[in-house]
């Protein structure tokens, strides 16, 4: 997938266009480039301006994501994805799921091209370079369907769940309501013109923190249909033509293990905001066309420990098209 992935850096450059916003507009203007956000996948009038946060952050709870780690020849993922999706409704605005096609050595991921026996069937490419890192970088892939929940180690020192397990281990974690170390929100624009998506995330930590945290953003697809196989059914029907795949991850817009936060000591109280912008590719469907459409887009970001992959802290916030 083509990318480009920018970040801002250059807060004084940003006070300077904020100030230039308010005069007369111009038409056709220079497009401001304040630190390496790319101002031209905003299409006007006037100059994008970095919209402003809540002081209080809307949460005070630790939420969860649920990564699925999925195939579409996989015949037994459905019944996780199922689990996911169940999951996700039973606890809403604390549970968000990433069904991510990867296995090492692509297994279940079996991309056909003409001439091939499930030609067109099993034609869409589910797989990303970031999902291929992670099941190699973080050890111990059992196989698909498995996930990781919060990428939390289990007892054995495995970040690795099979799907069975998925709604007792986040069950327990609901009910231990633990501290809430650092938290986070997201702002979003995407203007249909340019197909320029802008993220804002604001963190903060909540208490005194010690490691190396980074701040991860994922582009979620919300609903997707295409082939899927099912090992429940007949085997004259397994192959399913209409299959809704949910939650796909598409990608992250800011590199598999994000934009490094702090690595030492971060005090409570202390914030941090990262801002970007990222073109959507044309093979990705935009459902939206009119301002406060949904785009039919998700944005799930989240703060990891870089040194165990454990993420302290997720949210998720869609994608409507910008007025």
């Amino acid at each position: 997938m083509n990318r480009t992935i920018k970040i801002l850096l250059a807060f004084p450059l940003f006070l300077f266009v904020i100030y230039n916003s308010s005069c007369d507009y111009v038409e056709d203007p220079i497009a401001p480039v304040y630190g390496d956000l790319d101002t031209s996948l905003y299409p006007g009038p006037g100059f994008y301006v970095i919209p402003d946060f809540d002081e209080t952050f809307p949460s005070t709870v630790k939420n969860i994501l649920l990564e699925d780690y999925t195939g579409h020849t996989c015949g037994n993922c459905p019944s996780a994805a199922e689990i996911a999706h169940e999951l996700k409704a039973t606890y809403p605005g604390r549970v968000f799921v990433a069904s991510v096609h990867a296995s090492p050595n692509s297994t279940f991921q079996d991309v056909y091209e003409p001439g091939d026996p499930y030609y067109p069937e099993y034609s869409h490419d589910f797989r990303t370079p970031e999902g291929n890192e992670y099941v190699v970088d973080i050890s111990g892939f059992p196989g698909n369907p498995v996930g990781m929940i919060n990428r939390m180690e289990d007892n054995s020192g495995s970040n690795w769940i099979f799907h069975p397990f998925w709604g007792e281990a986040i069950d327990e974690i609901i009910a231990e309501n633990p501290p809430l170390d650092m938290n986070l929100q997201v702002k979003t624009n995407y203007y249909t013109e340019t197909r320029g998506l802008f993220v804002h995330v604001q963190s903060k930590t909540m208490q005194s923190i010690e490691g190396s945290y980074s701040m991860v953003v994922f582009l979620i697809q919300d609903d997707f249909v295409a082939w899927q196989k099912d090992y429940r059914l007949p085997t004259s029907q397994q192959n399913i033509e209409n299959y809704h795949h949910h939650d796909v991850f598409l990608g992250t817009i800011n590199g598999a293990y994000g934009t490094l936060l702090f690595d030492g000591v971060s005090n409570p109280d202390e914030s941090f905001q990262n801002d970007y912008s990222y073109q959507i590719p044309d093979d990705i469907d935009i459902l939206g066309t009119s301002p406060g459409d949904p785009t039919g887009l998700s944005i799930i970001a989240f703060l990891m420990n870089t040194e165990s992959f454990e993420i302290i802290q997720v949210t998720e916030v869609g994608v409507p098209v910008t007025n």
